[in-house]
């Protein structure tokens, strides 16, 4: 049992390391693929998030940390027969935008910026076996830029 306890919370640990950077914004998903005969979505999402913090005891306050975007996506799919499916999917699946420009004074990250802006294409195909099993494949063509300016305040 004590190994089992071990290996659970290594897995955790692991799990958590993975997605720490949390620029994933999409979840990716291949759900066109699953949607019966011809199906087009397209989707747009703004996000205007809030987070803030502080330190030394709340006397530093970082002001809100990111700011607002906009996340578009765009998917085709069709039946070619009715074991064959093929899906276009165009999306936005990573991205940041951090700021703190709207820090307190000495606060120690006050001015630093960073961005990230992806583009993703990905074709899927699907064979049906049957109605339990079925394969998907297919490539995906992912563009990431960015750009960050760190400034370093004084220590606390």
């Amino acid at each position: 049992m004590k190994n089992l306890l071990t290996v659970g919370a290594a897995l955790m640990l692991t799990t958590t390391a993975a997605t720490a950077g949390g620029i994933d914004r999409s979840g990716q998903s291949i759900g066109a693929i699953f949607e019966d005969g011809k199906y087009v979505e397209l989707s747009y999402g703004y996000v205007t998030p809030s987070v803030s913090g502080s330190i030394a005891g709340g006397a530093l306050g970082s002001g809100n940390m990111l700011n607002a975007y906009g996340n578009a996506g765009l998917a085709f799919k069709t039946d070619i027969d009715d074991k064959v499916s093929l899906a276009l999917i165009i999306d936005q699946p990573f991205g940041a935008d951090v700021a703190y420009t709207n820090t307190d004074p000495g606060y120690p990250l006050g001015g630093t910026v960073a961005t990230v802006n992806t583009t993703a294409i990905t074709a899927v195909g699907r064979y049906k076996f049957n109605e339990n099993m079925s394969i998907h494949f297919g490539p995906r063509y992912l563009t990431a830029s960015g750009n960050y300016g760190l400034v370093l305040g004084a220590p606390v």
